[in-house]
């Protein structure tokens, strides 16, 4: 199997989602039997199992090759519907059309909505409440294998949580072309010159949050908040 290459995420149409300049395919219903309930409580996370060690396990171009079959396997759409689940729930709140999710090992352990209304709180993004509920939850050490799933590109300054939290992929449905850190406006995810670096999969149910973010009106995404201001 030849390894992902390195390239930014761009805007793609729903039937070509980019992972690493390869195509992932859509799956189907059912992969995931630790999945929480939409915008409710859910369980604490299971045990993390030692197959989620991959990156210690398995080095060099083998390791590179077991992990994009991972990502291959994982039911994007599935968790971007929760995403989609959270940001309706915060726009029931008043707040932009943005929601986030973080998996492990095909488990929901962390999700979240904007609370930047709610809270009177600029910094209160769905991506990053998602990750400091999964740091909250995990401890520092378990968190090098997340999946964060968010309805719309993250800003620079959740793009470096991201970072920071060594977060192994990020998935997001529709590109912010006036604020997003991850291919859109600038490219932090993947910076050559950071020490860290997230791998970016994007247009993920992209039709449906545009048309969530149409229904929310002026507030959908911040980038439109923001002009109106």
């Amino acid at each position: 199997m030849v390894p992902p290459c390195e390239m930014p995420a761009e805007p793609h149409a729903p039937e070509a989602h980019v992972l690493q300049g390869e195509l992932a395919p859509r799956t189907g219903p059912g992969r995931c039997p630790a999945l929480a309930s939409p915008a409710g409580s859910w369980p604490a996370p299971p045990a993390r199992p030692v197959r989620s060690d991959r990156r210690q396990q398995v080095d060099g171009d083998a390791g590179a090759a077991v992990r994009a079959l991972y990502h291959r396997l994982v039911n994007y759409e599935l968790y971007m519907r929760e995403a989609i689940a959270e940001a309706r729930l915060g726009m029931g709140r008043g707040e932009a059309a943005n929601g986030a999710v973080a998996v492990l090992d095909d488990a929901m352990v962390a999700r979240a909505h904007d609370q930047v209304e709610e809270n009177g709180d600029p910094t209160a993004h769905a991506v990053l409440l998602a990750l400091r509920e999964a740091a909250r939850r995990l401890g520092r050490e378990a968190r090098g294998g997340l999946t964060v799933f968010a309805t719309q590109e993250p800003c620079s300054m959740c793009v470096g949580a991201l970072l920071e939290c060594d977060v192994d992929t990020l998935v997001f449905a529709l590109p912010d072309s006036r604020g997003g850190a991850a291919g859109s406006v600038v490219q932090l995810a993947r910076h050559d010159g950071l020490a860290r670096r997230v791998r970016v999969v994007s247009g993920i149910l992209q039709d449906d949050v545009a048309d969530l973010v149409g229904e929310a009106g002026p507030v959908g995404g911040r980038a439109s908040r923001a002009s109106a201001l």
